[in-house]
């Protein structure tokens, strides 16, 4: 996989238009061994704000 460089968007309509059209995000980190983990939780962006919701539970696939 080639690594195209960094995607900037630039323009706040389409970044609205974006997150209003999404329902999904996904919250990345990395553990204390080096690897990565991926969350994916629901969102909603209201009032220029960003407000996520995750289960309250770890689950186990």
């Amino acid at each position: 996989m080639q690594f195209l460089g960094k995607l900037k968007i630039k323009s706040r309509d389409k970044i609205i238009k974006f997150l209003n059209s999404e329902h999904v995000g996904r919250i990345a980190t990395i553990d204390k061994n080096g690897f990565p983990q991926i969350i994916p939780m629901n969102f909603v962006f209201a009032n220029n704000s960003i407000y996520m919701h995750s289960c309250n539970r770890r689950k186990t696939y």
